[in-house]
This record gives C-alpha cells, sequence and structure tokens, in this order.
C-alpha cells in the first residue's frame, strides 16, 4: 500500500503478513505483478524486501521479485538480494512493455540475472500477456536449467494447458498464476500444485 505522502506504507506490512498466516499461505511474492516492484527504486524495494522479512520472522516464505525495465538495476537488486538473510528465492522477469529481446538475448538477460542472485533459488515469471513475449517457455526454461545452478522454477502466469505439461516434464517447482488452471494442476501434479495470486504478490 501506499501512504498518504504517496510513499510506500510499511506500517500495513506486518498486517498484511500475520493476515497470510492465520488464512495458511506459506509464502509472500514481494513486489510481484500486483505489488508494483517495477515501479521503485533499488533503495525502495530493498527496503520493502526487509520489512517483510522482519514481519514474516521465519514463519511463511519470502520470495523477492527483482525483475525490471533496466538490466544495470536487476543486477544490482539481485546482488544485494542476494547477501540478505531471509530471502529464501528470488523472482526474475523479462523487462516490460517493450518486445525487444530475441531468444538469445532474453536467455543471457536471464542467465546474468541468476547468477546475479548467487545462493538463491531463482524463479522466472511467466506472463506473456504482460511482457508481450512469446517466445518458448519450455525451450527457455530448460536452457536456463543448463547455464545456472540456482535456476529452480517459475510462476506460470499463462493459460496454454499443453505447455504447462511440458513444464511439468522438465522437474521445475511451479507456481501457478491463475486460478482457472487449478484443476489441470491438480490433475498433472496432484497435491503439489501451487499458486502465487494477487493476494500473495
Amino acid at each position: 500500500g501506499i501512504n498518504a505522502e504517496y510513499g510506500v506504507n510499511f506500517g500495513i506490512i506486518p498486517t498484511y503478513v500475520n493476515f497470510l498466516i492465520s488464512n495458511k499461505v506459506q509464502g509472500v511474492l514481494v513486489g510481484g505483478s500486483a505489488g508494483q516492484g517495477i515501479l521503485q527504486s533499488n533503495e525502495e524495494r530493498v527496503d520493502v524486501a526487509r520489512a517483510f522479512i522482519r514481519a514474516a520472522a521465519g514463519r511463511i516464505a519470502v520470495i523477492v521479485h527483482a525483475g525490471g525495465v533496466n538490466y544495470e538495476d536487476t543486477i544490482v537488486l539481485c546482488k544485494e538480494l542476494s547477501l540478505m538473510d531471509g530471502v529464501d528465492g528470488i523472482m526474475l522477469s523479462s523487462p516490460m512493455f517493450y518486445p525487444y529481446f530475441n531468444y538469445t538475448g532474453l536467455l543471457e538477460y536471464l542467465t546474468d540475472a541468476a547468477r546475479a542472485c548467487e545462493g538463491k533459488p531463482v524463479l522466472y515469471y511467466h506472463f506473456p500477456s504482460l511482457t508481450r513475449l512469446q517466445y518458448p517457455v519450455v525451450d527457455l526454461m530448460r536452457d536456463m536449467k543448463l547455464k545456472t545452478a540456482n535456476f529452480v522454477g517459475l510462476k506460470y502466469t499463462a493459460n496454454d494447458e499443453r505447455v504447462y505439461r511440458d513444464l511439468v516434464n522438465l522437474d521445475l517447482k511451479i507456481f501457478l498464476g491463475f486460478p482457472n488452471m487449478a484443476l489441470v494442476g491438480a490433475q498433472t501434479q496432484g497435491n503439489e500444485v501451487s499458486f502465487i495470486t494477487g493476494p500473495t504478490n
């Protein structure tokens, strides 16, 4: 949330974390698509991450979104988050709004960022309707696994059931972003299906 001065409302974070825990939510994605991290400076994003870590106090997993629209800022943020106790994972996304990457460029960008997250598990945020990138995500995830030791999975915010099933075969941790994919997730992953939806971003 924001305060009256249009800054981050840090006071609401402990209440929000306690709300999630009381509703049996097992983790929070800080600064995700509903958290609007890309609109904040790196300093604000780090401060928000620290506030969530303090509020969580080890009771709930904290994944921090580090994707943005500036390569250098993303690398700097990844390095800083990688050194923070209490960050359980770092999520990356492609730069949004301008789909100027070719496949090789996107892979290099994500690989560089993942390597900057050394020591932390890394997930990719696949949200093609927002990023407008339509490259084959199965190939991208396979290549990320080959190139980075700390890449572990993705948040899949799309509706293509065939692609989702192919991703499951890559032995990745997959979080579903769209609740309407729940049935497919249950059929494919059984009790292992997990979600990261708006209220936990």
